[in-house]
């Protein structure tokens, strides 16, 4: 089973300049998540779509969480993403007109995109979620996940953002105290205490582990 990726972008109706939104977003996913991340093919569909494919949904959830990080922090820009773990079926021969894939992975990614629009009531809101076929205990733990990193991302400023993604980038705390002119301890209560830190680990410990 693989993990295909649909996205959209938030309001894109809202732009004026519709043709420079797609091309940021759009590049933002090829370096994001296929050039700098563990896409196996990355790259917009039609209309305000994308879509990427990966062979391990954690790695899916790893790089989208960074690519929604970067847009939100350098373009504020959001986007709403659909992952779906199942099958895919490539299409070959001469018919121009049939899809050049299928299957269970698309078809949930595409669910998982239309769940995410529609946050039910009583739940924090959702900025993308997961359908898919496998271990439902797995599928939920991922799930969780979600709901967990929106959750405390609802919470950061512009700040918290670029500081987020600087630190998942490979910056450590002392480069963000240069660069803020404030104390250690400053820049320290701050990661915690708008939960940077648990975001951050939250994210590594998908693929990684969180370093000590």
């Amino acid at each position: 089973m693989v993990t295909a990726v649909l996205l959209d972008v938030v309001a894109s109706r809202s732009y004026q300049d519709q043709a420079g939104l797609l091309r940021t977003v759009a590049a933002a996913v090829a370096d994001v998540l296929l050039h700098a991340g563990a896409a196996s093919s990355a790259g917009p569909t039609i209309g305000d779509e994308l879509q990427a494919m990966y062979d391990e949904a954690s790695s899916a959830v790893h790089d989208t969480a960074r690519l929604r990080l970067h847009l939100a922090a350098e373009h504020g820009i959001d986007v709403r993403v659909g992952f779906g773990v199942g099958d895919v079926v490539t299409t070959t021969g001469d018919d121009a007109a049939a899809p050049a894939q299928s299957g269970s992975a698309w078809w949930h990614a595409r669910s998982a995109l239309e769940a995410a629009s529609a946050t039910p009531r009583g739940w924090p809101a959702r900025g993308w979620w997961l359908e898919g076929d496998g271990d439902a205990a797995t599928l939920n733990a991922l799930r969780a996940v979600l709901i967990a990193l929106d959750t405390i991302a609802a919470r950061f400023d512009d700040d918290d953002r670029r500081h987020a993604l600087r630190l998942l980038d490979g910056a450590q705390q002392v480069d963000l105290v240069a660069d803020a002119g404030v104390t250690q301890s400053t820049m320290s209560a701050r990661l915690h205490r708008h939960g940077v830190y648990g975001w951050l680990r939250t994210v590594q410990t998908l693929t990684a582990g969180a370093t000590q």
